[in-house]
């Protein structure tokens, strides 16, 4: 379809009579009306936009980056637009000479209130960030000759809901549609990868279709699609990668295929509706039961289905609880942890609300960050001896938590370790602590007296800021601990008993 613009040459002298109007307005076939002040207008030209015109560079609206003797990019939309159309030439006149528009460059509509564009030109790049949170864009056609969208190129871009992607496009970049409006999308067979975050944060209806073709799915490609309940994968998916499909939240069975054969760290974590694991018999890595996905031989638990109720109990073949294994098991009321397992990866148990208690077996020896994240009703853990350090957010948000005691094997408390836990009354650091973290009992209200033993030398920024009512005793002197301006901010006391 044509389309219809008009062009002012200002070097001609259509209206140099004298009149007694300022403005000239001009009524379009959308109704909407454009004013332009008549002094300044000298020659009207009425143009048809199509696949074959030739703009020159002064009536676009662009600036061009030129690539070859006979290829521009664009680079830039040089004004602001307000609700829009925007039509991106297939060819530009610049300083006499022709060039085909190959490429849309990075950033060049980024963060522009366009609506609508059309793009005539033959385009095989569209650059990364090209359209970024261009918030009011709602209809985009991808060319068919594109074979390449940068990353983050439709970040942010709410309003656009559906999009066809051509087939010739091999990879979806990283962040491609991040954040976007998207409720529908069409991939082809010519993909191979879909990139990290890809899609993540879109509202997508029900069902994606990957393609045969696909082999790899990137970290967090789907993470987040709220509305997701169905994916398919076609036997050419190898590699899934880390929180893939994490948090799609309506998502309520996971069939995976024998080739299939690499899986990332909580690919399939913080599914709250998923009631069911199918993993092929034949597959050589993976295999599931009815609580949730495993190695082949159940050494390593890697994520239970999210629908599980009341109390779980590890299965003693575990040896390695895998990262978010547990994340967003909401209604899990309490788990139960083998002499077996001798390491928990990052943020297993996080967001598990309704665990009250928990004890982790002295046969651990590898504790993971963020591991109880969130647990906002957990109010007692048991921590044996034989655990090396208390990892960084490990009871961060912890609101309930109301004593800890730390094993005398704990060489370190970690950043942020007991950030926020606001019911904490006691805790015992013991000699053998050498350091504590940032922010490791900030906002840690509840909190009276502390005695910092005297093996601890480092104590980092606002460890124990905020603490209006607590008094603090160091048995060390002021010189042999390192510490911040911050790092006692605002508690009542601190005490050095050695001078």
């Amino acid at each position: 379809m044509k389309n219809i613009i008009f062009t002012i040459l200002a070097l001609f002298s259509l209206c140099q009579t004298s009149s007694a109007y300022d403005n000239l307005l001009i009524k379009k076939k959308d109704g909407k009306v454009v004013m332009h002040d008549i002094r300044k207008v000298v020659d009207v030209t009425f143009e048809d936009i199509n696949e074959t015109t030739v703009m020159d560079i002064s009536y676009t609206g662009f600036d061009f980056k030129i690539l070859t003797d006979s290829t521009v990019e664009l680079s830039e939309f040089k004004f602001y637009c307000e609700d829009k159309k925007v039509i991106v030439p297939v060819k530009v006149r610049i300083d006499g000479k022709i060039y085909d528009v190959t490429s849309i460059g990075t950033g060049a509509f980024c963060e522009c209130n366009v609506k609508d564009i059309d793009i005539y030109a033959k385009l095989t790049n569209i650059g990364d960030m090209a359209f970024s949170y261009c918030f009011n864009l709602t209809d985009i056609k991808i060319p068919s000759s594109v074979k390449k969208i940068g990353k983050g190129a439709f970040d942010g871009c709410y309003s656009l809901k559906s999009v066809e992607i051509p087939y010739g496009v091999d990879t979806i970049s990283d962040a491609a549609f991040v954040g976007s409006g998207l409720k529908s999308v069409k991939i082809p067979s010519s993909v191979k990868c879909i990139g990290e975050k890809a899609f993540s944060q879109c509202p997508l209806d029900s069902v994606v279709e990957i393609p045969e073709g696909v082999i790899t799915i990137g970290a967090s490609a789907f993470e987040d699609c709220d509305f997701l309940k169905e994916i398919k994968f076609p036997s050419s998916v190898t590699t899934l990668g880390e929180k893939a499909f994490f948090g799609c939240n309506y998502l309520t069975n996971v069939e995976i295929p024998s080739t299939l054969i690499s899986i990332g760290s909580g690919a399939f974590s913080g599914l709250t509706a998923l009631s069911e694991f199918k993993v092929a018999s034949d597959n050589p890595n993976y295999s599931s039961d009815s609580t949730g996905l495993y190695n082949k031989d159940k050494t390593e638990l890697l994520s239970v289905k999210g629908k599980i109720e009341g109390k779980f109990i590890i299965p003693s073949s575990v040896t390695s609880i895998g990262n978010y294994a547990f994340s967003g098991c909401g209604f899990l009321t309490s788990i139960v942890i083998p002499e077996t397992v001798t390491s928990i990866g990052n943020y297993a148990f996080e967001n598990c609300n309704k665990i009250i208690s928990i004890e982790v077996p002295s046969t651990v020896k590898t504790i993971g960050n963020g591991v109880f994240n969130k647990c906002t009703n957990l109010e007692k853990v048991v921590l044996n001896e034989g655990l090396p350090y208390i990892s960084d957010r490990m009871f961060y948000g912890c609101k309930k938590l109301e004593s800890i005691g730390i094993p005398s094997t704990a060489a370190r408390i970690g950043d942020y370790s007991f950030y926020g836990c606001e019911g904490l009354t006691s805790v015992i650091i013991p000699l053998g602590v050498s350091s504590i973290g940032n922010s490791a009992f900030y906002n840690c209200n509840g909190l009276r007296n502390l005695t910092i033993p005297s093996s601890v030398t480092t104590i980092g920024d606002a460890a124990f800021a905020w603490l209006s009512n607590l008094s603090i005793v160091v048995e060390n002197s002021r010189n042999n601990v390192k510490v911040s301006s911050g790092t006692f901010f605002n508690c009542k006391s601190v005490t050095y008993t050695v001078k």
